[in-house]
């Protein structure tokens, strides 16, 4: 994959086989995926790598609604919304300070403890 041609800057990021297979056997096993973010600027002045947690933003505007030069309308999706959560130790914080964050991520968002609550509240 090349950044020529996309609006997201993808990046191609290397590894040996080494990374690969624990990407591979141990993380993905798990359910747990990579989010990787790049910061948006050229290759050699990324500082290195950061592996972080999440961090957070407050809700983005709605979608501006425009006409295009045919008058039909279209809709731009919004900047993201502001920075919530952005410290050291952040993939926020990580990319606007010149780095690639790592993030691992589970699949499963339920909230486990809350179960029996729920199940007694609804009396399931």
């Amino acid at each position: 994959v090349s950044d020529q041609y996309s609006v997201f800057n993808t990046k191609i990021i290397s590894c040996g086989p080494r990374e690969a297979l624990y990407v591979l056997d141990g993380l993905l096993e798990n359910n747990t995926v990579l989010n990787i973010n790049v910061p948006a600027c050229p290759y050699e002045n990324v500082k290195g790598l950061k592996v972080t947690r999440l961090g957070h933003r407050y809700r983005p505007e709605s979608p501006h609604k425009v006409t295009d030069p045919r008058g039909k309308p279209v809709y731009w999706i919004a900047p993201v919304g502001k920075a919530r959560d952005a410290e050291a130790g952040t993939d926020s914080h990580a990319v606007t300070t010149g780095y690639v964050s790592v993030t691992p991520l589970q699949y499963d968002k339920t909230d486990h403890g809350t179960l029996s609550l729920v199940e007694d509240w609804l009396g399931a």
